[in-house]
């Protein structure tokens, strides 16, 4: 799918956004690792290293192309992730925490308040 998505954004070396970035074989190799398993303590460092970039230049190449740094659209999108499996009622907090990279749930609870304003219980309810 990956590869398919490479190849309609092609046309465009300007794409930018999420699919902008899925096309840039580097990003994409990154986003790709992220996503395939988000419990994992990812750091940009690490992305990079995923990407083969130094960690300035896939900070910087990443923001131009996602729209927000790298740490940030992690954050962003366990706290997505997390808020859908509270949704769904199928797991408790910690293990909806762990499933997203927290090992501490009371840092997993802060970040969820700062993303959504409410506490992860408070979702479940």
């Amino acid at each position: 799918m990956i590869h398919a998505i490479r190849t309609f954004t092609a046309a465009s070396e300007t794409t930018s956004g999420w699919l902008g970035a899925l096309a840039d074989p580097r990003i994409g190799r990154a986003i790709q690792s992220f996503h395939s398993d988000i419990a994992h303590p990812w750091t940009v460092a690490a992305l990079a290293a995923e990407a083969g970039m130094s960690r300035a230049a896939f900070s910087s190449t990443f923001t131009r192309r996602i729209g927000q740094a790298p740490f940030a659209y992690m954050r962003n999108w366990r706290m997505t992730r997390a808020r859908a499996a509270l949704a769904e009622r199928h797991s408790s907090v910690s293990n909806v925490a762990a499933s997203v990279g927290y090992t501490s749930q009371s840092a997993f609870g802060h970040a969820f308040r700062r993303t959504f304003g409410e506490a992860p219980r408070q979702h479940l309810a």
